[in-house]
Parts: C-alpha cells; structure tokens; sequence
C-alpha cells in the first residue's frame, strides 16, 4: 500500500513538472553582447528554455553560434506577467544576465560571476536593463 501511495505521489509530481515546463521557451532578440556564467554572447536572437531540465537555464542562438547553461533559484512574482522577459545588470558596457521570467509568475534568478562581483566590490551600482520575450 504504502509502495503505491509513493509511486502515484512520485508520478503526480513528475506530471506536475512536465505541465510546468511546457511553453517555458523563449525567444528575444538581445541587441548587446552578454555574459552568462563565464562566456560572452554576442548580439543576436537566442531561445531561452527553462524547462528541459529542473532548474536550468538553457540559452542557444537562433544562428547555433553560441548558447550557454545556467542552474538558477527558483523566483515567484506576486503579478501574473503576460509576456517573458530577461533582466540584466549592466556595469558601464557590461551586462550580465540576471533573471529570466517566462509567462506567468516565475521566473529563475542566475547566480552572480566572479567578474560580476568584483564590479560590485569596486562599488559600482549596476543598472537593470529588461527585454521582453515572445514564446
């Protein structure tokens, strides 16, 4: 009894997780090169897929000339959005991405490089830069 409760409970959560990750790809158009973890992409259109794999963030160019993987936080909004959208820190001419939110109220928040936090550390604030997303 209790080995059937566990395997339907295991198969409600794994449903539940595919019913998220559907429609989770993104496209946007990026007019800036951006660092994701450790690698430069360049200005371009990319896909964003938040839903292959449990709390990775997928980034590929349309052009299949770059694309980067990122493990994110988990972040809820209160606001349903209609729309994606990616969010930056820009430092000067730098921009890191920091969040990307698909349509809905969730969204993952991409954890801090090295290079970003020594911009921090010589105290300079970063400025948000937002782009919307199509699915």
């Amino acid at each position: 009894m209790k080995t059937h409760l566990l395997r339907t409970s295991i198969l409600a959560v794994l449903a539940a997780a595919a019913v998220h990750a559907q429609g989770q790809t993104l496209r946007v158009n990026v007019p800036f090169d951006f660092i994701v973890r450790s690698q430069t992409l360049r200005t371009g259109q990319y896909t964003v897929d938040q839903g292959a794999i449990s709390g990775a963030v997928i980034i590929k160019g349309v052009d299949h000339q770059g694309g980067a993987v990122a493990i994110g936080l988990a972040l809820q909004s209160v606001a349903v959005q209609n729309e994606g959208k990616l969010v930056f820190h820009r430092y000067g001419n730098t921009y890191f991405l920091t969040e990307v939110w698909g349509p809905g109220n969730y969204g993952r928040q991409l954890p801090k490089t090295n290079r970003e936090r020594e911009m921090a550390a010589q105290l300079l604030i970063p400025h948000n830069t937002t782009l919307v997303a199509s699915p």
